[in-house]
């Protein structure tokens, strides 16, 4: 199973890196669910040194990240940036871009040492690389989210933009007699019986004319 794995692989990192054998319990708590925990410690630990970590998946170059482990929000860039806990009582309200986004202050360390009470959520100081999430899309979250579930929409929006670019693209390379027949010159004699014939008995004349309207193929 995935997350039996997922556990043993953490189990291993533990046991070969000492920093991580000595990790604080209540950071561990808030690491063990992350998919980057080795990140998720730096970050809890005040690391906050740029890593830089280029994933492949599904033939796309993952650069920006589109998750946040808990206790952390995307701040764009790429960056997740941590949310303190503030005791304000009933009158302190929750930083806009974090309101609404599913973070809570439930089970976290609040600041100047007092416990219990409303929390009202601000953004931190602590910053750290977005990961990535395989069960999410492939794309940039939302400023404030957690990570990028939900845009499931805004992803095959993008991928339809992007092949309707390619695609684009790709006609406006040959020549507009080919492009009816998506750049093929063997498309374009296929449907003109004359000219295929005519291509057959002059191979190198018709193999010029290839090249003259750019064919792909």
């Amino acid at each position: 199973m995935v997350v039996k794995g997922s556990f043993i692989a953490l189990a291993v990192l533990i046991a070969s890196n000492p920093a991580f054998a000595e990790v604080d319990p209540k950071i561990h708590k808030l690491c063990v669910e992350a998919k980057d925990y080795a990140g998720c410690v730096r970050a809890m630990k005040g690391d906050t040194t740029p890593i830089t970590e280029t994933r492949m998946r599904m033939g796309l170059q993952d650069e920006l990240g589109n998750a946040c482990p808990a206790g952390y929000a995307y701040s764009g860039g790429g960056q997740c940036r941590s949310i303190k806990c503030i005791p304000m009582g009933i009158f302190g309200s929750n930083e806009p871009q974090l309101a609404g986004k599913g973070h809570t202050c439930e089970g976290r360390n609040i600041e100047y040492g007092i416990i219990g009470g409303r929390a009202t959520m601000r953004w931190g100081n602590q910053y750290m690389k977005a990961i990535i999430d395989p069960n999410c899309p492939n794309i940039e979250p939302h400023l404030g989210d957690l990570n990028s579930c939900g845009r499931e929409k805004d992803y095959k929006a993008k991928q339809e933009t992007e092949a309707a670019r390619k695609e684009k693209e790709l006609l406006e390379s040959c020549d507009f007699k080919i492009r009816a027949y998506q750049c093929s010159f063997n498309a374009y004699l296929d449907a003109n019986p004359a000219l295929k014939r005519w291509a057959e008995l002059n191979p190198e004349m018709a193999e010029k004319e290839r090249q003259k309207l750019g064919s792909l193929d």
